[in-house]
């Protein structure tokens, strides 16, 4: 009974993000799912017809990493705030605060996955690329979503008892950007330093995914879904240790 009326609840404030995010509009929808895009286009556009990056069907291999990154960024700058704009609602209702975040992170991963499905579709169809992997996605897809979830709500409550983590979590965004295989490959890395880079846990979240869109085999994949499965459940293990450490402080200093 208490799961379902937590679903209830999560599944409420998830639609209430999306409606105000949307605005009712399809002005609204179609803005927040091309806007990644967007981005996608300029990024593939720089780096494979300007900079030369010489890696077949560049724009696959872009768009496998470059989306799920920029889920992970969004729900981070969206979700770590969250708490303390809702302070209001945190103080009126018995609502977990774990579910704003997590219905933050559902409402990015529906972008995500429309965003997603918007330009891999076309791309199979035309350029007919080895796609073997797609049927690792939705688990993939799941572990990415509850990881970021995860570690967006241990954020979220360090935020609320140090104002500044928003910012410094936005600074280390933006560095680890150009040090994340995203939008280039691993091989590229020399290898002294090759190590100590693939180590980010976000990356390590989001390698499965890409596996299963571009250059997938089964045990590399195995490989890395086995290392995101640790990185999640090192990100929910900290979510709720630091929260059972924190809560009957929490609310006094939201």
């Amino acid at each position: 009974m208490q799961l379902i009326r937590s679903w209830i609840q999560i599944r409420s404030l998830t639609a209430a993000q999306i409606r105000a995010r949307y605005r009712r509009t399809i002005a609204g929808f179609f803005w927040v799912v091309l806007s990644p895009l967007i981005m996608y286009a300029a990024q593939a556009t720089v780096f494979k017809h300007i900079l030369k990056i010489g890696i077949p069907h560049y724009g696959i291999f872009l768009l496998s990493g470059l989306l799920p990154w920029l889920f992970v960024v969004n729900t981070l700058e969206m979700g770590i705030p969250v708490l303390r704009s809702s302070r209001d609602l945190l103080g009126s209702f018995r609502i977990p605060p774990h579910w704003l975040v997590l219905s933050v992170a559902l409402d990015n991963a529906i972008n995500f996955a429309a965003a997603t499905l918007i330009v891999l579709i076309p791309m199979i169809a035309l350029l007919r690329p080895p796609m073997g992997g797609l049927w690792t996605l939705p688990f993939s897809f799941l572990i990415l979503v509850i990881g970021t979830a995860a570690l967006t709500s241990w954020l979220a409550v360090l935020n609320v008892f140090f104002r500044d983590t928003r910012f410094v979590v936005h600074f280390l965004i933006s560095v680890l950007f150009f040090l994340t295989p995203v939008f280039y490959p691993a091989e590229l890395i020399p290898e002294p330093w090759r190590q100590g880079i693939l180590l980010n846990p976000v990356y390590i979240l989001l390698e499965p995914l890409r596996l299963g869109i571009y250059g997938y085999s089964f045990p590399k994949f195995l490989a890395s879904f086995g290392r995101s499965l640790v990185v999640c459940g090192l990100f929910v293990s900290i979510a709720v240790f630091s929260w059972r450490r924190q809560k009957n402080e929490f609310y006094h200093f939201l």
